[in-house]
């Protein structure tokens, strides 16, 4: 949904201005920061399990009742929170509406997307993407036609949840029918899911938190802003999000390897450091430029993104692969330490250097992120040297960077061939 968002965001841009963009924005970060917290570590544990013994119906149980149990904290916490974050009251009322009610379906989507990653369901998820992203396009185009409140973009937004969510359940409910209710994997799986629950909701709250932290300080616009940007650069996460639930799947499915930075690494740092340098400095500029102000302002905040994208895709591969190790707890702490150094460094940078400080402070976080997950892998370099020199892409990685961009799965299979009889 990633395209989708940077077009819904672009519209309200063009059409409304920053500020209508900038409560969108928040609306939408809100909601998924709340949905990842209630969810805990069920996305993660759902592709754990599923890729070890297949979309079960234990795993769609225990989905389903924790999004009902985030469905019923919402309906009472939303309502009593709201007056008491100016962040949420400058939203208005039809946006307090839609958050109590989208809550629920949004963990039902996040838990389920992780089983069907698990159970190597791309096909379906990748159509499921596409019809809910068609619809949520045309009520941004109907919204834009009546001239009706922006606010309705982000119903919009909810009725693509809503719909992806449904079509998950059915999915899984048909292919696990057969399959009886196993009471003990249900157990284990909720165990694992409090377990890997820092990792979870870290690695959300790592991305994430720039932006609420942006509208308390700055201004709404200025979240706007920054929203639009970090769509745009958030676009060259595809190839590591691609890579990262196959290699999840693959590692817990035992086919582990004590090779640290290999193939996978290589071709996620070199086709993100190719589409950074495409979009930092030829297709950004083109599209700030055409928006006008306040956004043609913030090219070199777009560059400080662009960079920042580079240690967050090898952190996101990296985090995911020792998770699916067997070490979750290991995996968090270089989330732990982006969370740290943004939640303490943005309020200074903001204020000092408005976004540019921001988005400096994001490369400093993930940086760190990375540095962290990359030291604890197995086998990895132990210097800073040695990790630059195993990044360097090799001329026989070019066949996997090309095996990579369907979704991942030939790339991994590939790479870990070698080491599959072991």
């Amino acid at each position: 949904m990633a395209l989708t968002r940077l077009l819904t965001l672009f519209a309200l841009a063009l059409i409304w201005g920053a500020e209508d963009q900038g409560r969108y924005a928040i609306a939408v970060t809100v909601l998924m920061v709340a949905s990842i917290v209630l969810a805990g570590g069920m996305e993660i544990a759902n592709a754990y399990f599923a890729s070890r013994r297949g979309p079960r119906m234990a795993l769609v149980v225990n989905s389903v009742v924790v999004s009902l149990v985030a469905a019923a904290a919402a309906a009472i916490v939303v309502p009593l929170a709201y007056p008491l974050l100016p962040i949420l009251t400058d939203l208005g009322e039809t946006y307090e509406v839609l958050l109590a009610i989208s809550i629920g379906p949004m963990v039902l989507y996040i838990t389920l997307g992780g089983l069907m990653a698990g159970a190597g369901h791309f096909k379906q998820m990748f159509l499921t993407t596409a019809a809910t992203s068609t619809l949520q396009l045309t009520i941004v185009a109907v919204v834009a036609l009546s001239n009706a409140p922006p606010a309705m973009i982000f119903g919009g937004y909810v009725a693509s949840v809503f719909a992806a969510a449904s079509a998950y359940a059915a999915v899984l409910v048909k292919m696990g029918a057969g399959s009886p209710f196993d009471r003990r994997l249900a157990v284990e799986t909720a165990s694992y899911s409090v377990r890997v629950y820092p990792l979870n909701t870290l690695n959300w709250a790592a991305f994430r938190l720039d932006l609420l932290l942006v509208a308390s300080i700055l201004s709404t616009a200025s979240a706007g802003v920054y929203a639009l940007l970090s769509s745009l650069t958030e676009g060259l996460l595809y190839v590591a999000k691609s890579v990262a639930p196959t290699l999840f799947a693959a590692r817990a499915a035992g086919r582990q390897d004590d090779h640290g930075i290999d193939v996978p690494y290589r071709v996620v740092a070199a086709l993100t450091l190719i589409g950074a340098t495409l979009l930092a400095f030829l297709v950004g500029p083109v599209l700030l430029a055409h928006l006008g102000p306040p956004y043609d302002a913030a090219m070199l905040v777009l560059v400080a993104l662009c960079l920042a994208m580079l240690p967050m895709s090898i952190a996101t591969v990296a985090t995911f692969e020792l998770a699916a190790r067997g070490t979750p707890e290991l995996a968090w702490r270089g989330s732990l330490a982006a969370v740290i150094l943004t939640v303490g460094l943005v309020p200074f940078a903001a204020q000092l250097f408005g976004l540019l400080g921001v988005a400096v402070v994001c490369v400093l976080a993930y940086g760190a992120s990375a540095a962290i997950a990359i030291r604890l892998l197995p086998g990895a370099p132990s210097t800073v040297l040695g990790v630059v020199q195993a990044l360097v892409p090799r001329r026989t990685d070019l066949r996997h960077s090309i095996n990579i961009i369907p979704g991942g799965k030939r790339l991994l299979m590939a790479s870990l061939q070698r080491h599959s009889d072991r």
